[in-house]
């Protein structure tokens, strides 16, 4: 329904109407949709769908009933080990049946306030804000670190050492490339200098995004915008690899980040 008057012209393409049937008294009937409301058990109808009433009585179907062996796996490894077991899942219902199921990952967070996830590979996240055993934990690289040189405000270093192997999204890497937007990658650069929402296929990947943003620290070519200020810093130990964004600027605003 468009309206609750006659409509005097043709009916607008994609108006709403009432879906369902009615008796000749108008006492009893099935709605199945009224103004593009729908019960919580119907589909929204759309091109190419169906919409059956019927008076046959409901069809049982054969039940199906999940077993699986053994009854639960133990695993115990050090970081770094890896280990493969067998369960067998079977469906020792009725004659007939039909058993959907799903696997999924679970495990303790290390978060007692999480803000979100997990992912797929398990990455959860929290902040100071939300979990109170979150420390702000500044490392101060200004007389230890390595100063990068950019050969342009949106092209990155060649890769990099970080002096160990770092574990990323089921990969293992030894180097990184730092790019001046504001990211650290482990794959090929991205001169996108216009941020956008992740995960995304167009975005830089993999990467760590500490404040990805059309940034413009010195470099060798500025690409258009104003003169660049503030360096890029790096330093890596057995324990850590640290990034250091010194009063970088934004290239529209020239307004100063910095961050590890």
């Amino acid at each position: 329904n468009t309206s609750s008057f006659i409509n005097q012209y043709p009916p607008i393409h994609g108006s709403y109407a009432t879906i369902g049937i009615e008796n000749h008294l108008g006492d009893q009937g099935l709605q199945y949709s009224y103004d593009n409301q729908y019960p919580d058990a119907a589909m929204e109808l759309s091109n190419e769908t169906a919409l059956y009433m019927t008076t046959s009585p409901p069809v049982s179907q054969p039940s199906p009933q999940l077993s699986y062996t053994p009854d639960n796996l133990d695993i115990v490894l050090n970081q770094g080990e890896s280990s493969s077991s067998l369960m067998t899942i079977s469906n020792i219902g009725e004659e007939g049946s039909v058993l959907s199921y799903s696997v999924s990952k679970s495990g303790i967070s290390p978060f007692e306030v999480s803000g979100g996830g997990p992912d797929d590979y398990g990455y959860l996240w929290s902040d100071s804000e939300i979990e109170d055993a979150l420390d702000y934990n500044w490392v101060d690289i200004a007389d230890m670190g390595n100063q990068l040189t950019f050969p342009h405000n949106d092209v990155a270093t060649d890769p990099v050492d970080m002096g160990f192997e770092f574990p990323f999204y089921g990969q293992g890497y030894t180097q990184c490339i730092i790019n001046p937007n504001g990211w650290v990658g482990f794959g090929e650069d991205n001169t996108a200098f216009s941020n956008s929402s992740i995960p995304s296929v167009s975005a830089p990947q993999p990467a760590i995004f500490g404040f990805w943003d059309d940034l413009n620290p010195m470099s060798s070519d500025q690409g258009g915008c104003p003169a660049g200020s503030g360096n890029v810093y790096t330093y890596s130990d057995n324990d850590m690899f640290v990034v250091w964004f010194d009063h970088v600027s934004r290239c529209a605003t020239g307004d100063g980040v910095t961050g590890t």
